[in-house]
């Protein structure tokens, strides 16, 4: 896995306005400790139960690492687009859901589900 801390920063900006206070280093910081748990958890997945087959499983482990991702987020007390300090929990679920609806359409375009 490679990390380009410049990309953590671009891709971070948008959620400066949820977070007054927190400077872009920071921010920048939290993004891509989220992005590395996110992977992170892909990685564990393949390895307990191997590389997903078909959309259902794709689906399975896109949600464990939105869920790790978000996580990261919520114990460093970062807004982000899966979680805001006080969300309903109905309301990060959804968002989950949602994400992992669009990465999954996106493997899938890559392999044939």
């Amino acid at each position: 896995m490679t990390i380009d801390v410049r990309q953590a920063a671009t891709l971070s900006a948008p959620f400066r306005q949820y977070n007054p206070g927190v400077s872009a280093a920071q921010l920048a910081n939290a993004f891509g400790g989220g992005a590395v748990a996110h992977e992170g958890q892909h990685q564990l997945d393949y390895l307990a139960t191997g590389y997903p087959m078909d959309r259902k499983s794709e689906h399975a482990t896109e949600m464990n690492a939105y869920r790790t991702e978000l996580g990261v987020a919520k114990g460093l007390g970062i807004s982000n687009d899966l979680y805001a300090p006080g969300a309903l929990q109905k309301d990060v679920d959804a968002r989950v859901n949602q994400v992992a609806d669009v990465s999954t359409a996106v493997w899938c375009m890559s392999n044939g589900c």
